[in-house]
């Protein structure tokens, strides 16, 4: 891809799998995963050799987007270099994980874990609505939510914490990220966190175990083609053995019509592909979640 529009999330996993000549140890490289949203709803693995900011910033090299992710130094910096053509948006799972990882000041975690629970609660709500009405939930109510947790982290100076405690990591973490903790209210477009990515990386993870090695960069580079296509034919409920099968079958015949062999477009056309199945299970998992999400605001009510 050379030029991307909307909105993508990414993550990375280092990968052992490049031996070299004999008697070397074997290169560590690595997998980034992408996840585009609205515009580019595929999920796109990319190898690269190099652990650096290189790869992410080619994959980015004419693009105009927001790109979501941890806060990671080597993240931000693609976007600072990016001549305002990226904006950064941080991910709340990340900063929630800080407070969760905390073990100081156990009764200001758990406030502080509630108070961005309630945010995801609105999240909750809003997940069927259209990104512009969801937008307008956010505006009522979630900034008001923000506005609670930022006075809170003003009125806790961090020097009435341990200054290399757990906390204060957690602490610095939200006050350095602000801003761009923020972003995601004003774009109904944009998720609360790119947990979504992250969990793109178990699909690394458990292929590493099976692969072990791919024994070199052409094969690395094959594995990530294949793997994009696989997650992204998941990712849109398809039965992955039928629609890889035709993908493959039209490649080989010499058919360049690339754009009708996109998942979400073939799916139009092969309808008897989709797995139903996989539709009712999200349904329910999200009709769960508002139910506690409901529960929790008539508890919060009642202990008023």
């Amino acid at each position: 891809m050379t030029s991307l529009r909307g909105i993508f999330q990414g993550s990375s996993l280092r990968l052992p799998i490049l031996p070299c000549a004999k008697g070397e140890d074997s290169l560590l490289a690595k997998m980034w995963a992408y996840s585009g949203l609205h515009l580019a709803p595929y999920n796109i693995f990319d190898f690269r050799v190099s652990r650096h900011r290189d790869g992410p910033d080619d994959f980015f090299r004419n693009s105009r987007c927001k790109v979501q992710g941890d806060c990671f130094s080597g993240n931000r910096s693609v976007v600072i270099h990016s001549a305002e053509r990226l904006e950064f948006v941080a991910c709340w799972g990340h900063a929630r994980r800080k407070v969760v990882e905390a073990t100081t000041y156990q009764p200001e975690c758990d406030l502080l874990l509630g108070m961005i629970q309630a945010l995801y609660d609105v999240e909750t709500r809003a997940k069927e609505l259209t990104w512009q009405d969801r937008q307008t939930l956010r505006m009522r109510e979630s900034t008001l939510i923000l506005n609670s947790i930022h006075k809170w982290l003003d009125s806790r100076p961090l020097r009435e914490v341990l200054p290399k405690s757990d906390f204060a990591e957690a602490l610095r973490y939200l006050r350095n990220h602000w801003q761009a903790l923020n972003v995601y209210v004003r774009d109904g477009r944009i998720p609360i966190d790119n947990n979504s990515v992250e969990q793109l990386m178990k699909q690394v993870a458990m292929g590493r175990k099976a692969w072990l090695f791919v024994c070199s960069v052409a094969g690395g580079e094959q594995s990530a083609k294949m793997m994009t296509l696989v997650s992204s034919a998941r990712r849109h409920d398809l039965d992955i053995g039928i629609y890889v099968k035709d993908v493959l079958d039209q490649l080989l015949a010499g058919s360049t019509d690339y754009h009708s062999l996109l998942p979400d477009v073939w799916k139009q056309t092969h309808p008897a592909a989709v797995r139903a199945y996989r539709v009712e299970e999200r349904r329910d998992k999200a009709e769960r979640k508002q139910l506690d999400a409901a529960r929790r605001r008539l508890a919060a009510r009642q202990n008023r």
